[in-house]
């Protein structure tokens, strides 16, 4: 097959991972993104109105510190797109391993406070904890306008020189010593380098290129209620089966069970799981009132790309680049993630 087209950095992924590689390495490189469908597509793990961001959201320093450096370039786009992309509505979490976090947020001198319901109930009326329960308030907890998001790394890639191409398959990828070959329904490209972003796709494409990843795709039911008033804050109750919320610009409240939904082919069609929206509905009515959980929400599915500790890869295999940085919490990371994998070029 004769090559069609030639790139310093061939990004192969164009979900909120892949453009911000794109929008990373652009500067220094000359950059092209293969996307399967089009950009912002429902069949990945970037579609969607609304993702969380939330500092102290895992037991790790270098999440805080990823965090914290996204949050910047978060404000940076969102003032290029002429439209905000972090909407601050607060954040409560409790359950399971409270203390690390909040001796996370203590080290680096993270503003953050203990919450009874009481103190809730002055800034959230009508919200709940568990009986008894004390939560950790992180008043700059956010939501992501996350298809708003998508298009602004899309665009801001394009303007620094990156070429996006839509509706391109990628079907094998074979390193050389000089070279890397892509093998595309649309041709064959030839590249310095590839940055294989490709979520639910990338263990199947990384085999043809004898890579192995360690990672399980899982459909996650996620569930839309009605709401209308002031945004209400984002809520995490940490232990199985993990249950969080947050606000929905589109739809009103947004929530999930992070825990493992059953394991999925990439190229499967999701059906919502009604045990986990029956469980998720059960956790909203305690958190705001039986109104709420009554209300009949609108199901959804998204994948989730999962590492067994949830840690994000990031790795160098010759001249072929994995950027596995999903796990269900990716999102808020991407512009972070997006420079460490430029800076591996």
């Amino acid at each position: 097959m004769s090559v069609s087209r030639q790139a310093d950095v061939l990004v192969i992924g164009g979900g909120i991972v892949g453009l911000c590689v794109a929008w990373a390495a652009a500067p220094a490189h000359s950059v092209a993104v293969l996307e399967q469908a089009r950009v912002g597509h429902d069949r990945g793990s970037s579609s969607g109105d609304a993702r969380m961001r939330v500092l102290a959201a895992y037991p790790d320093d270098s999440y805080i510190e990823r965090g914290l450096a996204a949050g910047d370039d978060w404000a940076a786009a969102g003032q290029a797109c002429g439209l905000p992309l972090l909407t601050v509505t607060g954040c409560l979490s409790w359950g399971d391993g409270q203390e690390d976090l909040r001796r996370g947020l203590e080290r680096p001198g993270l503003a953050h406070e203990t919450w009874t319901q009481r103190d809730v109930d002055r800034a959230y009326p009508g919200v709940r904890l568990p009986a008894g329960v004390a939560a950790i308030h992180q008043a700059d907890g956010a939501v992501i306008h996350a298809a708003r998001a998508v298009e602004a790394f899309a665009r801001q890639a394009q303007a620094r020189g990156a070429v996006l191409q839509e509706g391109i398959t990628v079907t094998s990828i074979d390193p050389g010593e000089h070279l890397v070959r892509v093998a595309t329904s649309a041709g064959e490209w030839a590249c310095g380098q590839a940055v294989v972003c490709a979520g639910p796709w990338s263990r199947r494409l990384l085999a043809t290129a004898g890579i192995t990843i360690a990672v399980t795709t899982t459909s996650q039911t996620i569930c839309y209620f009605p709401r209308s008033g002031p945004p209400p804050p984002g809520l995490i109750e940490y232990g199985d089966p993990d249950p969080y919320s947050l606000w929905s610009p589109d739809h009103g409240l947004k929530a999930a069970l992070h825990a493992p939904g059953p394991q999925a082919e990439p190229d499967d069609q999701l059906a919502p799981d009604a045990r986990a929206g029956k469980l998720v509905a059960q956790w909203v009515g305690e958190r705001f009132g039986r109104s709420a959980g009554s209300a009949r929400p609108r199901l959804a599915t998204c994948r989730y790309t999962t590492t067994a500790d949830e840690r994000f890869q990031i790795t160098r295999h010759g001249r072929v680049i994995v950027v596995s940085a999903c796990s269900g919490h990716g999102f808020q990371y991407a512009p972070d993630t997006g420079r460490r994998a430029a800076a591996l070029l």
